[in-house]
């Protein structure tokens, strides 16, 4: 599909044509809805497309209104937008929007391939699948010549009924139960597309869709084996063991070594930090070269360290610890 394709376009004009679209016209624009489920076996979702009626396709339309509304309120004019890069550390502001290249991320493109025939896509089926298998579901906006746009969101167990849940309604003064499984959804967007880029607007829950905690959790071994050869920590079993039972501090290892600088910090820079930051690190000799000890009742400082970040204010001439930073 276009949107699979790696393009220079301006991502902000992007961003403006999506909130200017007709997204009420169903003359200007058709409406589908896939949704993409994943087995545990499987790294790629199975997309599936649902058959719904006018009065349905007017519900996921005015989803798409209200976002559009949303950033076209009088006080995002007053402030403008920003758009920085996706970065998998950083933690935007309620004024920024982080956008993506799709071909910079090759398991992405992968994952959205068969939305670029959309016919081709079986009708949804609920036979043998479980509630843990749907993953996310995507609407899709075809304007007429122009390229289609994709807006995503993640799907959960707690959205279907049916299974271990029962749900009664009314009719005629008496209450049925309805035993059909449904699925429920919201109204909200995680994320969109369109001419290759990707616009995030829910980092935790895009993350979720797209699987990024397998791939995170791949690149924060590799991570793992860099800083094992770099820095010498004594108990690194403990700390490589205590990193990888935890997200955050998988997506902070990777973000650790690939910095460019990362093979340039010293001992000498470590000692430097914790004496001007009056960290609680020790560092022992062993067999004649220092090291750093890992105390995992303070799990986060090395991480923190090594992720540089800790600060120095000239200004007020304090240190601080941040948690997200983008270099200027």
């Amino acid at each position: 599909m276009s949107d699979i394709v790696a393009t220079l376009i301006d991502h902000k004009r992007i961003f403006n044509d999506i909130l200017e679209l007709d997204i009420l016209d169903d003359k200007k624009c058709t409406i589908t809805v896939c949704t993409a489920s994943v087995k545990k076996t499987e790294a790629k979702p199975h997309f599936e497309r649902l058959k719904i009626d006018q009065e349905m396709a007017k519900k996921f339309r005015a989803t798409i209104k209200a976002l559009q509304g949303c950033y076209l309120q009088e006080e995002w004019k007053k402030e403008n937008l920003l758009f920085p890069e996706y970065a998998r550390e950083s933690d935007p502001a309620e004024y920024e929007i982080e956008h993506m290249n799709l071909s910079s991320y090759i398991v992405l493109m992968e994952q959205l391939a068969p939305l670029s025939s959309l016919l081709d896509i079986d009708i949804f089926s609920e036979k043998n699948k479980t509630s843990t298998d749907l993953r996310f579901y995507v609407i899709t906006v075809q304007p007429e010549d122009v390229d289609p746009i994709y807006f995503f969101r993640k799907y959960t167990a707690k959205k279907e009924l049916g299974r271990s849940r029962w749900l009664a309604w009314l009719k005629d003064g008496e209450y049925n139960c309805i035993t059909e499984p449904l699925l429920l959804f919201d109204n909200e967007i995680d994320c969109m597309s369109r001419s290759g880029i990707m616009f995030i607007m829910n980092k935790r829950d895009f993350q979720h869709t797209f699987n990024f905690f397998e791939t995170i959790k791949v690149a924060a071994q590799e991570a793992l084996s860099t800083i094992r050869e770099h820095i010498p920590i004594q108990n690194f079993e403990d700390f490589a063991n205590d990193c990888e039972r935890h997200p955050i501090k998988m997506r902070k290892l990777k973000n650790i070594t690939t910095k460019s600088d990362f093979s340039k910090i010293t001992m000498d820079h470590i000692k430097m930090v914790i004496e001007k930051q009056h960290l609680p690190l020790q560092i022992v000799e062993k067999n004649g070269k220092e090291v750093l000890i890992y105390d995992s009742k303070k799990p986060w400082i090395i991480l923190n360290l090594l992720d540089d970040n800790y600060l120095w204010s000239l200004m007020t001439e304090q240190g601080y610890e941040v948690t997200g930073k983008r270099t200027l």
